[in-house]
C-alpha cells in the first residue's frame, strides 16, 4: 500500500467514526418527530407522506437503473412487499400513534430492544444456539424493558395496566425485529438505495387503507403550517435519507458488526432530545432500563461480532 491509498483508506475511516457519532442522532430523529408531531398530523398520514416522498425521490435519481432491470425487480416483487410492509408499515403508523400516547424516551428505549426480539425468533425458528452471556444479556433487557412499560411499578404487570403508547411501540419493535430478519433472509440483487425505495413504496401501499380509514371511519383532521412542513422536512431527509445512507456508508467501511453499535447509542439521544427539545425528564426507571436494555442487548450480540 503506497501512502496516498493509506491517506484515502485513512480519511474513509475518519468519515465513517464521524458518522459514527452522528448517525444515532439520525435514528432517534423519527422517534423524536412522533412525539413532536403527535397534534400536528394524523400518524397514517404522516407515514404515509414520509414514504411517498422518499420512494419518489429514490425514483427520480435511480430512474435509469430501475428502467434498465425490471426483471430483477419483479423477481423480487414479493420480498419487497413483505419487507417494505414489517419495515415501513408496521414500522411506521404505530411509532407515531404511540407519540400520541408515550414519550419519546419511552418509545426510544423500547424500540432498542429489538435485537433481543431477533435473537428470540431466531432461537425459536431458526434453530440458534445461545451462550450463557447471551442468556444473561437477554434477561437483562427483557427486565428493563419490562421496567419500561411498568413504569417502575411492578404491580402493574399483576393488574394488566399498560400505556397504550408503549404496546403500540412494542409491536413495532417486534416488526422492525422480523423485517431485520427479513434483510437477512432474502437476497436480493438490488442496490441497496433502490431497494429502500421499493420498500418505501410498499410502506405507502400498506399505510393508504388506514389513512383513508382516519378521515372517514376516525374524523381525524390536519390544518397544513409550518410546524407540518418542519417535521416532514425532519422526516424525509434526516430520519431516512441522512440515517439510512449513513448507515450504509458506515457498514460498508467499518463493518456490519461495528456498525451495528449505532442503533444501540440511539436511544441516549432520543432521550437528550427528549428532555431539550421536547421538555420531558428521566425517571428513575428510564436511567435503569437504560443500564439494562443497552449492555443487555451488546451482551446478545457478542456471538455474531466473534464470529465476524
Amino acid at each position: 500500500m503506497n501512502l496516498l491509498d493509506y491517506l484515502n483508506k485513512l480519511d474513509q475511516k475518519k468519515l465513517a467514526w464521524s458518522l459514527f457519532a452522528i448517525c444515532p442522532s439520525f435514528f432517534a430523529s423519527n422517534m423524536v418527530m412522533a412525539r413532536a408531531m403527535a397534534d400536528v398530523m394524523p400518524p397514517m398520514t404522516m407515514a404515509l407522506t414520509r414514504w411517498l416522498f422518499v420512494s419518489m425521490i429514490i425514483f427520480a435519481f435511480c430512474w435509469p437503473w430501475i428502467k434498465t432491470n425490471t426483471q430483477i425487480i419483479l423477481s423480487e416483487w414479493k420480498h419487497l412487499i413483505i419487507l417494505g410492509g414489517f419495515g415501513m408499515g408496521l414500522c411506521g403508523g404505530p411509532v407515531y400513534i404511540a407519540g400520541e400516547y408515550t414519550s419519546a424516551t419511552n418509545i426510544g428505549l423500547i424500540y432498542a430492544s429489538s435485537p433481543l426480539l431477533i435473537l428470540l425468533i431466531s432461537v425459536f425458528f431458526l434453530g440458534e444456539k445461545l451462550t450463557f452471556i447471551q442468556i444473561i444479556g437477554f434477561f437483562m433487557g427483557v427486565f428493563g424493558v419490562l421496567l419500561i412499560l411498568v413504569r417502575g411499578n411492578l404491580n402493574t404487570i399483576f393488574l394488566i395496566e399498560f400505556n397504550k403508547g408503549d404496546l403500540w411501540i412494542c409491536s413495532a419493535t417486534l416488526s422492525f425485529a422480523l423485517y431485520s430478519l427479513g434483510l437477512r433472509y432474502f437476497k436480493t440483487r438490488i442496490p441497496s438505495i433502490i431497494r429502500i425505495g421499493f420498500m418505501s413504496a410498499a410502506g405507502v401501499l400498506w399505510h393508504l387503507p388506514f389513512t383513508i380509514m382516519e378521515f372517514i371511519l376516525w374524523n381525524r383532521e390536519f390544518v397544513p403550517s409550518v410546524q407540518m412542513f418542519q417535521g416532514l422536512f425532519i422526516l424525509i431527509f434526516i430520519s431516512s435519507f441522512a440515517a439510512y445512507v449513513s448507515y450504509s456508508k458506515i457498514i460498508a467501511i467499518l463493518g456490519a458488526a461495528k456498525a451495528g453499535m449505532v442503533l444501540y447509542l440511539s436511544p441516549i439521544y432520543v432521550a437528550l432530545f427528549a428532555i431539550l427539545l421536547l421538555g420531558e425528564s428521566l425517571a428513575w426507571f428510564h436511567i435503569i432500563g437504560c443500564l439494562l436494555i443497552i449492555p443487555g442487548v451488546w451482551l446478545t450480540s457478542l456471538k455474531s461480532y466473534s464470529d465476524q
